[in-house]
């Protein structure tokens, strides 16, 4: 790791120049040239560019050009008052909640024509709408006569312009007016570049293997991690610090384990623990088990399928089977079947019926079929490392 500068990999790292998110900031550029400035409503997932685009190369433009001075400042607490209050002690030096006092210290600090206040993680305050409105209009109202712009950066999304009523009251939107600007994921494409950007500026020279480990993450953020950036750095870092380099090998070992981490926190907190056995269940007999009624050529066929159809009565079967095993009490028939609702409608599993003369049925009558949707490996993997007998037994 000597003589490995791993800061480019950090989210605070400001890239030199804006990859992916060039379109965004020539739209909050052209916004602040009006007479009266555009006022946003920035809005999209984690890790997803919309801070650097604004803080990182928005701010520096306006202050460069001498268009506007800006005030930035990110909610961390859940309540307006303790967030005003470290507003209040960065500008001013002392806390006050008194909003008046924040805008006589921004009226007379700026000296260009145009004043651009940022609020960031908006999405952290408990209630929005309640607390943040009175804000806000307090700020319109006593910036009066000053062309000013506010932005507002939020990972809550809205899907129509309506939505936005949930979030700000029908006074502050009627005022503002504010344009709402999506931060979609990050494409793998676009990923890889982000990576080999930052990689430039670690090694200098992209090497061929630098190229394919960028794409290996890019792929597995973009399909599994909702194209958060952030992931992909930690991947790409944590890559470099075990092991003083970059190697495949290391990264496809912090993936597998990462998606067994993934589905550990899965299995026992998002779904509940019983929902959670049992779809470790399902995996398992995924898992190339011969079932009753397979002839050796279906089992072969069987195995060869990445996630093969299951029976739901053998399914059923074999959780009562394992339940036994580990000394917990089982599920009833109505209750099995409930959980299987529940994890087909959020995806994550099919549930079809097949006719007797089917090729994957094996069983020979028309009945219900269950297939897992996600790689069964690391839900094994993630279920094998859980106590199932502590949570459940």
């Amino acid at each position: 790791m000597d003589g490995i500068n791993v800061l480019p990999l950090y989210d605070e790292w400001k890239p030199p120049y804006l990859l992916a998110r060039d379109k965004e900031l020539e739209i909050l550029k052209f916004s602040i040239e009006s007479v009266l400035p555009k006022h946003f409503w920035i809005e999209g997932g984690r890790g997803l560019g919309k801070t650097l685009t604004v803080k990182g190369f928005y701010k520096p433009y306006l202050e460069v050009t001498n268009k506007a001075d800006v005030f930035y400042f990110d909610f961390r607490e859940r309540g307006i008052n303790a967030n005003m209050e470290r507003f209040s002690a960065s500008l001013l030096g002392k806390k006050t909640k008194r909003i008046s006092e924040l805008m006589d210290f921004i009226l007379g600090e700026s000296k260009r024509e145009k004043i651009v206040i940022i609020f960031d993680d908006v999405q952290n305050l408990v209630n929005i709408r309640r607390d943040f409105s009175p804000i806000l209009q307090d700020i319109y109202e006593l910036m009066s006569g000053k062309p000013f712009q506010v932005i507002l950066i939020s990972q809550l999304i809205t899907r129509t312009p309506m939505d936005l009523r949930k979030y700000l009251s029908e006074s502050v939107i009627s005022r503002y007016q504010f344009k709402t600007l999506k931060f979609g994921k990050y494409t793998r494409s676009e990923i890889k570049k982000l990576l080999l950007q930052r990689l430039e500026y670690i090694f200098g020279k992209i090497e061929k293997e630098y190229e394919k480990i960028c794409h290996v993450i890019a792929t597995a953020v973009e399909q599994k991690m909702d194209g958060d950036f952030r992931n992909a750095l930690n991947i790409l870092r944590c890559a470099i610090l075990d092991s003083g380099g970059l190697h495949l090998n290391v990264v496809e070992g912090i993936l597998e384990q990462g998606e067994i981490d993934f589905w550990r926190e899965f299995l026992i907190k998002d779904l509940s623990p019983h929902r959670g056995f049992l779809l470790f269940c399902i995996a398992l007999l995924s898992n190339s088990t011969k079932l009753p009624g397979q002839t050796l050529e279906e089992f072969e066929e069987f195995k060869r399928e990445g996630n093969p159809p299951i029976a739901f009565k053998d399914l059923e079967s074999q959780y009562r089977i394992v339940c036994r095993k580990l000394g917990i009490t089982p599920r009833s028939h109505v209750m099995i079947w409930r959980d299987i609702e529940v994890l087909w409608q959020n995806g994550i599993i099919e549930k079809f019926v097949l006719t007797k003369n089917h090729p994957y049925n094996y069983t020979r009558t028309r009945g219900v079929f269950i297939r897992l949707k996600d790689d069964k490996k690391p839900i094994i993997s993630a279920g094998q490392a859980i106590d199932w007998r502590s949570l459940l037994g």
